[in-house]
């Protein structure tokens, strides 16, 4: 039976109808994301070659850049921020002795699974207001020390640079590491249990399960996890810090993040340096993830 010109037309054009449709439907979606991720980006990038004071603007090319490689305050604000990506392997073990504890179902396992992630749910200003509660000259670390006369621990945890810095980096661990119990017996529950059962008739002790069985087959979860946690370290710390220390004393724990927000806000305006600052920080994450990534995969071949 021939088909009809109609017929055949319909069948040619029914296939563009669908994908119009398709497209008109993710339409306010995709503006949705041009109109909060897109445009800031771009928009931030311009004004990063630019004198701005978020009403004036001045271009100056490269300016920005120059300033901020030659400016001493910000190679220290990265080794500040690389201290704090040092707390990443802690972290790993930390989550690593947990998870395996939380596998065996110990019992009220459920209930310590919840409890561990528990500090990552908070919000960043609330755990900072609590340690800062807690270190302060008055505040119960203290007390504990004086009360077992250990007075000569007791001190003002928060206005001295390795003290200040030592306590955000309790505080970072306290934060993420639940993230990581979470993620990794996520990772474990789907290892075979063959495997677990294999090794237990070797005669594997609990060492060697941990480091020679979950260690490599958690490979990509701790991959993952490392990445992630790294981002977050350079791009998410602010209400922590801003909590605790403020970025004090001086510059000691001060982040690129939060030199983004003290050159935007608290320096006279100086929204263009804050842009460009705000480049550099997307440059060195980028970077680091990349090649976190690269090393993960060259790994698994």
């Amino acid at each position: 039976m021939a088909i009809s010109p109609m017929h055949g037309h319909s069948g040619k054009t029914r296939p563009r109808h669908d994908n119009l449709t398709a497209f008109l439907s993710v339409l306010p979606m995709i503006a949705f994301i041009v109109a909060i991720t897109v445009y800031p980006t771009l928009n931030a990038l311009f004004h990063s070659f630019t004198k701005w004071d978020g009403i004036h603007v001045e271009f100056i090319g490269l300016d920005n850049y120059v300033q901020i490689a030659k400016d001493p305050r910000f190679w220290q604000l990265l080794l500040n921020t690389l201290i704090y990506v040092a707390t990443v392997p802690v972290q790993i073990l930390i989550a690593l002795f947990i998870m395996v504890l939380l596998y065996e179902k110990l019992p009220g396992w459920r209930f310590f699974r919840s409890l561990f992630y528990l500090p990552n749910v908070l919000s960043p200003i609330i755990i900072g207001l609590i340690f800062r509660q807690a270190f302060m000259w008055e505040g119960p670390i203290n007390a504990f020390f004086k009360m077992n006369h250990l007075d000569w621990l007791a001190m003002d945890w928060l206005s001295k640079g390795p003290t200040a810095m030592g306590v955000i980096l309790i505080a970072i661990i306290w934060n993420n590491f639940g993230y990581g119990v979470v993620l990794f017996l996520a990772g474990a529950t789907m290892i075979d249990p063959c495997v677990f059962e294999a090794a237990l008739l070797d005669g594997a002790n609990w060492f060697q399960k941990t480091f020679r069985i979950f260690l490599p087959l958690l490979g990509r979860v701790i991959a993952f996890f490392s990445v992630t946690t790294i981002i977050w370290i350079f791009t998410g710390l602010f209400g922590l810090i801003f909590a605790i220390t403020k970025g004090g004393p001086g510059y000691d724990t001060t982040t690129l993040e939060y030199m983004i927000y003290l050159n935007a806000f608290k320096a006279g305006g100086k929204m263009g340096y804050a842009c460009a600052l705000a480049v550099y920080l997307f440059v060195i994450t980028f970077g680091i993830s990349r090649v976190s990534m690269l090393v993960t995969d060259r790994s698994d071949r």
